[in-house]
């Protein structure tokens, strides 16, 4: 039977692969699976080779011999050979590493660590965001267990799966503290208990002040004090600073002098001043600031040669002293 086609451009027949969801008219050439076909009659979604709607034009060929090998191509450089992490060692041409957040290829064998001339820069470390996000945790978690990071992000957190409490072994053994536990300060527990108890070190020094914030230091059995300060001999007047050491020691000479209490850095307490008196010395007593009280209203007058001990308390602001007159053996 003889086919009519209505006249069309020639490129208006041909629409390529045949689609499911166009319209084809009479005349309309598709491809599929490789032949292609001619539309016999309008149709959407009617697959060829459906011969209510489609004639063969021309069938798919079948499948042509090998052809010949074509000729080889050009040598591609050579790429580099990926080390990872940089670390101390040897490293060849071409081997390449990221070392601080930047990648390095080497030029030469080389130990030395890039950057350097000894390595090619592949690509610089990126400028760190700024943003800051959200924590992420699990969707659920076990009351009152410490929660601990999952990763390296420190965007992820995750049940860390135990207590403080549960750790209270790996950190006390009975009552001695091995290193800092807070279990013992947020337990039932007292710091003080764990303290006298402590016998990995039997002597710990201090490596500055100890401030006991208005606390009290109780059960002390005896406090004792490195040295007597010597503040040697005397010729004109001078100055006792107590914050330096809490008991001092001066020699005197025949000579009229003034000695001063210094009060800049002395906090409230007691202090000690022994006075050895080589040649009768004339000594007037100051204060840098406040005043100094004697017993009796009366300041002592010092044995003319001989050791004396003046006691002093200070409260803050005024001096109350009194003295201890010619130490010596009973004769």
């Amino acid at each position: 039977m003889a086919i009519s086609y209505p006249i069309k451009k020639l490129s208006e027949l041909f629409l390529g692969e045949w689609n499911s969801s166009t319209t084809y008219t009479i005349g309309d050439i598709v491809d599929y699976n490789g032949s292609s076909y001619a539309c016999i009659k309008e149709s959407i979604n009617n697959e060829p080779p459906d011969t209510t709607y489609w004639a063969l034009l021309a069938n798919k060929g079948d499948k042509g011999e090998q052809g010949e090998q074509g000729i080889q191509g050009e040598q591609g450089e050579i790429g580099i050979d990926w080390q990872g992490e940089w670390s101390a060692g040897e490293y060849t041409e071409r081997q390449a590493v990221s070392h601080n957040g930047s990648s390095y290829v080497a030029t030469t064998t080389t130990s030395q660590e890039p950057p350097h001339a000894d390595w090619d820069l592949i690509a610089l470390k990126g400028t760190d965001g700024e943003g800051t996000g959200d924590v992420s945790g699990p969707e659920g978690a076990t009351v009152d267990n410490i929660a601990v990071f999952d990763g390296t992000t420190g965007k992820l957190i995750k049940d860390g799966g135990a207590k403080i409490s549960d750790k209270q072994d790996t950190l006390v053994s009975g009552t001695n503290i091995k290193t800092i536990n807070s279990q013992s300060l947020l337990g039932s527990g007292n710091l003080g208990n764990y303290l006298e108890n402590i016998v990995e070190d039997t002597t710990p020094e201090l490596g500055g002040n100890l401030d006991a914030k208005d606390k009290n230091i109780i059960g002390i059995g005896s406090a004792g004090f490195t040295q007597e300060l010597d503040n040697g001999t005397k010729t004109a007047s001078f100055t006792i600073d107590f914050s330096t050491d809490q008991k001092q020691k001066v020699t005197l000479t025949a000579n009229t002098m003034t000695l001063t209490l210094d009060t800049t850095n002395v906090k409230v307490g007691n202090y000690i001043l022994k006075i050895v008196n080589g040649g009768l010395a004339t000594l007037t007593w100051a204060s840098e600031s406040g005043s100094i009280y004697w017993v009796g209203k009366t300041k002592p007058t010092l044995t003319s040669s001989g050791t004396d001990i003046v006691a002093f308390y200070f409260d803050g602001t005024n001096w109350y002293g009194m003295a201890s007159l010619n130490f010596g053996t009973p004769a």
